[in-house]
């Protein structure tokens, strides 16, 4: 697709999209993350450039949006990396949730991505000089796969997935990135049907192939050394048998709108169900938001000593939760330890409840390791309600 460009409405809105960005980060922490740490970012690969770039050496440069799209990316880099070793490796993404994961992927650069204007990518394109540019899942920039196409680039896509109500399958989204997409050479899709969403998007039958997802991968390597020895996952162990275990990972308050109330339904027929709740963005808003729904769901509430009981429905009076402690803030200070990891929920020392731990946030790419786990990761509020009403009827009686 040489010789194509972005439109001009694309690119309008991509500028009036940056001039907007100071006045959002006021009100967004990771925005002004973003904002903060995207200053300068072709400078930074600029000078990496100057200092390590080796032109007799190829370069594979990999964009991953967050985290999710960055453990897709990690194993292709890891093969890259231990097949071809002397090509080097960039990465780049796009979220401020993916700077730690960044700092792991043997890479030879990592940084954010440069916002995507014309002059921006020039000057990537120009630090960097790649000779393919591969994108994780979706996040497919019109103004730089258009750019790197006209310079030769090989471009490709990793696990690909578009949701069958995504906002790109319409206007005005489709028509901004239909140039793009046509624009790559190859495409791994996860499903047959991924693949057909990707050819209304714009990419071109013969390019796509269904290859799966490679977040798989990862999961199965970590799994195999994962020590279930450590706290808290040996507490999450000691259950008694038959006990009904819920997972849910990666949850938006819109899950948890529908996750919470419908795992209080589930209680009253299998009081030893407990829920294992991974928030994707476990920050303090978020937990708030998660304790506040839980309390008005009546779940279950924490003593001072980390124990969880039952309670019904309707929440404990005031003065109570007061005297019991809840899971939540008083909780985690009770841990000793804050931070970014405290929105991991689990039960301990009994069943049905919620208490904070303090587990790295790449616990639910472990897979279901446990017995009688049910893995509950959808977003789709719909889809997921049906599922968890379907758990309530069909879950099995307390032993």
């Amino acid at each position: 697709m040489r010789g194509a460009r972005p439109s001009f409405i694309y690119r309008l809105s991509i500028r009036l999209a940056q001039q907007a960005l100071p006045f959002a980060a006021r009100f967004d922490k990771k925005v002004a993350r973003g904002l903060e740490a995207r200053r300068g970012v072709t400078a930074r690969l600029a000078a990496w450039a100057r200092a390590h770039r080796e032109p007799s050496r190829p370069l594979l440069w990999v964009h991953a949006s967050s985290v999710g799209e960055g453990l897709q990316a990690k194993p292709v880099l890891e093969a890259v990396r231990a097949e071809v070793p002397q090509w080097q490796l960039a990465y780049t993404f796009f979220s401020p949730s993916a700077e730690r994961l960044a700092r792991t992927l043997p890479v030879d650069i990592a940084d954010y991505l440069p916002l995507d204007r014309p002059a921006e990518v020039s000057a990537a394109l120009d630090a960097l000089k790649p000779a393919a540019l591969v994108f994780s899942k979706l996040d497919v920039w019109p103004e730089l796969t258009l750019a790197a196409a006209q310079r030769g680039v090989r471009l490709g896509l990793i696990s690909a997935t578009v949701a069958p109500h995504s906002s790109r399958l319409r206007w005005p989204a489709r028509g901004w990135a239909e140039p793009a997409y046509r624009a790559l050479e190859r495409i791994g899709a996860i499903s047959a049907e991924d693949g057909r969403r990707l050819e209304q998007l714009g990419a071109r039958p013969g390019a796509i192939e269904v290859t799966g997802d490679t977040r798989y991968d990862s999961v199965a390597e970590r799994a195999e050394r994962f020590d279930q020895t450590r706290d808290p996952f040996a507490k999450l162990a000691i259950v008694p048998a038959g006990t009904f275990t819920i997972v849910a990972g990666s949850t938006w308050p819109a899950d948890e709108a529908v996750v919470l109330p419908a795992f209080a339904d589930l209680l009253a027929q299998v009081p030893a169900a407990r829920l294992i709740l991974a928030p994707h963005e476990p920050n303090p808003d978020h937990l708030a938001g998660i304790m506040q729904r839980a309390r008005a769901a009546g779940l279950p509430r924490c003593t001072p000593n980390g124990s969880c009981g039952i309670t019904t429905r309707r929440p404990a009076p005031k003065r109570a939760r007061q005297a019991r402690g809840w899971c939540g803030k008083d909780a985690v200070r009770r841990s000793g330890r804050r931070g970014w990891y405290s929105g991991w929920w689990r039960t301990v020392k009994g069943s049905g409840g919620y208490c904070p731990a303090t587990v790295p946030s790449n616990v639910t790419d472990l897979g279901t390791t446990s017995p009688n786990v049910s893995p509950v990761t959808s977003r789709s509020p719909r889809p997921l309600r049906t599922l968890m009403r379907r758990l309530v009827i069909r879950a099995p009686a307390p032993t």
